[in-house]
C-alpha cells in the first residue's frame, strides 16, 4: 500500500492485497474457532461454559457458530464452513439442540435467532420461530433483561 500525499489515509488503489490479507485474516480467526468445537456433538468443548447456566453456554455456542457462519460467507471457498456442508450442518443441529432456559436466556435466544436467520434455511425455522415467539413475549414494554 502506498500513501497519497492528498489523502493521509491508505491506498486501497490494488485491493488484491487487502483482500488476501482480509481472507487471510478471517480463515485465521475461523480456524481458531473450528478447534474449540467438539466434532463429534457439533458443540463448543463443553470446558468453555463449565459451571454456567445453560443458556450461558448456548449463548456462547451460538455465537461461535454465527461467527463462522459469517466467515463462510467471507470465503465461499473454504468447504469447511460451507453452511450445506457436514461440519457446519453438525454445528448448527448442534446449536439447536442446546437448551436456552437458565441464565441469560434473552442473549442466548437472540443471538441464536440471528444465527438462524443468516441463511434462512427451511430446516431452521422451527427452531428460529421457537426462539423468537420466546423473544416476543418476554419483553417488557420493548425491554428487555438478560434472563428473560
Amino acid at each position: 500500500m502506498t500513501m497519497n500525499s492528498d489523502n493521509p489515509g491508505a491506498d486501497f488503489s490494488d485491493c488484491s492485497l487487502v483482500g488476501a490479507a482480509l481472507s487471510d485474516s478471517i480463515l485465521k480467526g475461523a480456524n481458531h474457532l473450528l478447534k474449540a468445537f467438539n466434532p463429534t456433538t457439533g458443540h463448543l468443548r463443553r470446558e468453555y461454559g463449565e459451571n454456567n447456566p445453560d443458556a450461558y453456554f448456548a449463548g456462547l455456542d451460538s455465537l461461535a457458530v454465527y461467527a463462522l457462519l459469517q466467515c463462510g460467507m467471507a470465503l465461499p471457498g473454504e468447504e469447511r464452513l460451507n453452511v450445506r456442508g457436514q461440519l457446519m450442518t453438525s454445528m448448527i443441529e448442534g446449536m439447536k439442540r442446546l437448551p436456552a432456559n437458565e441464565g441469560p436466556v434473552t442473549y442466548a435466544r437472540a443471538i441464536r435467532a440471528t444465527a438462524l436467520a443468516l441463511y434462512n434455511r427451511k430446516e431452521d425455522r422451527s427452531a428460529l420461530r421457537a426462539d423468537v415467539t420466546y423473544l416476543l413475549l418476554t419483553h417488557r414494554e420493548g425491554a428487555y433483561t438478560y434472563a428473560g
